[in-house]
């Protein structure tokens, strides 16, 4: 569930792209105080909320410039609450991620990697369900609407204002079951190869032609879904880029990956 949610760069002005990657920078920053292992793994949906909880909340943002310790050059970042709370959130979803891929892969490297991530009981709880469901090998349109309660639960707690909050979650509970399915459909070969579970594989018989030609619609709706609760938000400031995100980024991410180009990318490529 993580990589897929970013800007489409090449529509970008260029002082755009450099705030984007102020917030992106902002979360590798605020990140120190978890280990290296979450800033190591960044990706682009942390820094695409912490852009979206400063537009809404309109908050005091500190601009500052240190050393990057992936580049070896010094870089201008923002610093905030929302930008810190990412952070923390972004931990504990990154502790959960680990944890399902090592339930799935039996790799004993992800767990190994979790355990040195602060653990978050409420967002834990969260998952408990998700990952008997899993265990079960329930149809994949159950498991992306746990997955998609999840996410709009984790945003809906993000903001203080109730309509807000409201919005929040209709937004995440579309967003999830997105995220569900592109990444089910984006790691469909490798794990039929592997014989890991993916409700993807085992729907369609292994038949990734099919299951790609089948979920167009429904990630169809899904986006649909997601516009309809973003345009009632509002939004106080770098709207363009947030509605590059919204609606050009996703669109173009869920067609490469229904037309078979791999997209789960690291934060390697913004820098």
């Amino acid at each position: 569930m993580f990589g897929y949610i970013k800007p489409l760069k090449c529509e970008l002005k260029v002082k755009e792209y450099e705030e984007f990657r102020g917030y992106y920078c902002g979360v590798c920053k605020a990140l120190k105080k978890y280990s290296i292992i979450p800033r190591f793994l960044l990706t682009y949906e942390a820094a695409s909320l912490g852009l979206l909880l400063s537009s809404l909340n309109n908050s005091d943002l500190k601009r500052k410039k240190e050393l990057c310790i992936f580049t070896l050059k010094k870089v201008d970042f923002y610093s905030s609450s929302e930008i810190d709370e990412v952070a923390r959130v972004f931990t504990a979803l990154l502790r959960e991620k680990l944890k399902d891929n090592y339930i799935d892969r039996k790799n004993p490297v992800y767990l190994f990697a979790s355990a040195f991530l602060k653990k978050d009981p409420e967002i834990s709880s969260l998952f408990e369900n998700f990952y008997e469901m899993e265990k079960k090998e329930q149809d994949f349109k159950i498991l992306a609407e746990e997955q998609g309660k999840i996410v709009g639960t984790i945003l809906s707690k993000m903001v203080k204002e109730e309509t807000q909050r409201k919005i929040l979650y209709y937004l995440g509970l579309s967003l999830g079951k997105w995220l569900y399915i592109v990444d089910a459909l984006d790691d469909f070969e490798k794990d039929k190869r592997k014989n890991v579970f993916n409700p993807l594989v085992k729907k369609y018989n292994g038949d990734l032609e099919k299951a790609r030609s089948e979920l167009r619609p429904h990630l169809k709706k899904c986006i649909d879904e997601m516009w309809k609760a973003y345009d009632l938000l509002d939004i106080k400031r770098n709207k363009t880029i947030l509605d590059n995100i919204v609606y050009l980024g996703i669109p173009f991410i869920t067609e490469n990956v229904l037309v078979g180009k791999t997209c789960n990318l690291n934060h390697s490529t913004i820098l």
